[in-house]
């Protein structure tokens, strides 16, 4: 039932890092469209005094905010690979984590068998 839980729970976050990349791949793609507009636009003002210095201000601020939008994206474009790669190890992994936790119970049974055989024999 835990194990079902974990790959359950695995298949939504790798339903949502998919989402995020196709989202990140839509903002990137429109500030990329952005930042050519505004370097269209810079060029187009460059000789009116007053719309340079704006469009300086204006294309400065659009390029940092364009750079952090880059660096979100090429973050969140790996974002599924890394799911998988975390499915996969649980997967691999399985077994070990079903068993490892029972492991104390399991001593404390043979523990006890044991302790009950000798009891059979020195009362016997």
């Amino acid at each position: 039932d835990t194990m079902l839980r974990v790959h359950s729970l695995l298949d939504m976050v790798m339903e949502n890092a998919r989402q995020l990349k196709r989202m990140s791949q839509r903002v990137d793609h429109t500030c990329g469209e952005l930042e050519v507009s505004m370097h269209a636009l810079a060029r187009d003002c460059q000789h009116d005094p007053m719309m340079s210095m704006i469009d300086n201000e204006t294309l400065a601020s659009t390029d940092q905010y364009v750079a952090t939008v880059h660096r979100l994206h090429s973050i969140l474009k790996d974002l599924p690979r890394m799911v998988h790669k975390v499915k996969h190890l649980v997967h691999e992994k399985e077994a070990t984590l079903f068993w490892v936790p029972l492991l104390p119970v399991l001593v404390l049974a043979v523990v006890t068998t044991v302790m009950i055989v000798e009891a059979i024999i020195v009362t016997c």
